[in-house]
Formats: C-alpha cells, sequence, structure tokens
C-alpha cells in the first residue's frame, strides 16, 4: 500500500511544533497559513488575504527578503513542500488534493531554503493563531530542543 501512495517504507521523523500545529489545524485555517506564506512570497493586489494579513505579508517580506525563491508556480504548497524534509512531504502530501499535488511534484523542489522558510512558516503559523487568540506553539519551547545541554 505504501508503494502505490508513493511512500518509503519507513518510520516517520519526529514532526517540529510548528508542523505539527499545522497539520492539526482544521482546513479552513490551514489553508490560511499557506495564503500567508503565499502572500509573502508573492505580493499581489487581488487576494483573498484581509487587508491587515496583506500587508503583515509585505512588512514580513521586506524584512526577510524571500523573492530568492523564485518558482515557477504560485501555488504556496511548493514551500509547504520545500519547508519539510522528503519522508515528511511522502505523507502530508495526502492531505492535500492528489491533482495539485502531481501538479505541484512536477516542480522541482527548492534547496537550501529551509532556515528562511522555517521563520516564515512559523510566522504564518503564529499569525493565525494570534488572531483568533488561541494557544500556538511556543519558540521558546523549540529553541530548547536546540540548546546545549551542560551537566555538572
Amino acid at each position: 500500500m505504501a508503494t502505490a501512495l508513493g511512500i518509503d517504507p519507513c518510520l516517520p521523523v519526529e514532526p517540529s511544533p510548528a508542523l505539527l500545529q499545522l497539520v492539526l489545524e482544521p482546513e479552513q485555517r490551514r489553508d490560511l497559513i499557506l495564503a500567508l506564506v503565499g502572500g509573502v512570497y508573492q505580493i499581489k493586489n487581488r487576494t483573498p488575504l484581509s487587508q491587515d494579513l496583506q500587508l503583515w505579508c509585505v512588512r514580513l517580506s521586506k524584512a526577510l527578503l524571500p523573492n530568492t525563491l523564485q518558482i515557477n508556480t504560485e501555488d504556496p504548497l511548493h514551500y509547504l513542500r520545500a519547508w519539510v524534509e522528503p519522508p515528511v512531504w511522502q505523507r502530508l502530501r495526502l492531505s492535500f488534493d492528489r491533482h495539485r499535488v502531481l501538479a505541484l511534484e512536477k516542480n522541482p523542489r527548492l534547496i537550501d531554503a529551509h532556515d528562511k522558510l522555517e521563520t516564515i512558516w512559523k510566522a504564518a503559523i503564529w499569525r493565525t493563531g494570534a488572531s483568533n487568540n488561541e494557544p500556538v506553539f511556543s519558540f521558546a519551547e523549540e529553541a530548547q530542543d536546540d540548546a546545549v545541554q551542560t551537566h555538572d
């Protein structure tokens, strides 16, 4: 079955708190997060985002200068594919429309963009949670994972 779905037989990696939150979001909020990430990379006049969210995207885009990742598709799902590891993408892609994923996978995967994408995805996830006054993952929680442990 895994082969038919395009999944290599391996154990999935442990997701980051940000990715876990994204996966657990309702479809409407997940689509908003995707739209925010797309808005950061591709500033447009016509967008489904509110004026406040468009302004947020413009400000983040100016701060991070993400336009070095030019792609031939407007689908923000391309940035999700680039953000997660390939074994994660093999499973995550199943939660989206099959035709959308197949069209997306005709394009090469972005490389060497993980740090900038990590920041943008975390910011978009935080923004959607903050606008709804709901708890979101903690940056401090993730920072502790990266901290060097000292032993007395």
